[in-house]
């Protein structure tokens, strides 16, 4: 018997994997993984003020600004995670195809965390928030059938 499909519904700041076994089976919840740092706000984790850069001959003092904001570099790692995760479970056969569910900007975050074996297993992207409409597993597993196209 073939791995089973995984579909991977996420956001910054949580995760469900969900296993697809056929229309006479029911879509199992695997996994939920939570990620509250998602939900917080740049000075929230920020614990520091900006660094002090000294420039040019008068020596004066600018704030440093990073690169990327605290929220981007938390879902940024929350992404590696998740694709860590999926590389494991993938090696381990436990999956052969793979769907992934995000809100756009954290789906390209996904995809630049993805390692060439883990992509290749990717049949469909979608770039749709569903964790933020949540009601109840069941209903999450009618939209993903929904959204999916499943028998």
């Amino acid at each position: 018997m073939a791995a089973p499909l995984w579909v991977m519904v996420a956001n910054a700041s949580e995760a469900r994997i969900l296993e697809y076994r056929g229309p006479e089976n029911p879509m199992e919840l695997l996994k939920e993984i939570p990620h509250p740092e998602g939900r917080k706000k740049g000075r929230d984790l920020i614990t520091d003020r900006p660094g002090k850069n000294m420039r040019g001959a008068s020596k004066a003092s600018h704030a440093y600004d990073p690169p990327i904001s605290a929220e981007q570099h938390e879902a940024e790692l929350f992404a590696r995670h998740l694709a860590d995760y999926l590389d494991k479970e993938g090696a381990l056969r436990k999956f052969d195809r793979l769907v992934l569910v995000a809100p756009p900007s954290f789906l390209g975050l996904l995809r630049k965390s993805l390692s060439k074996p883990l992509a290749q297993k990717i049949i469909r992207e979608i770039p749709k928030d569903l964790p933020s409409t949540w009601v109840s597993d069941h209903h999450l597993k009618i939209e993903l059938r929904d959204t999916l196209n499943l028998p």
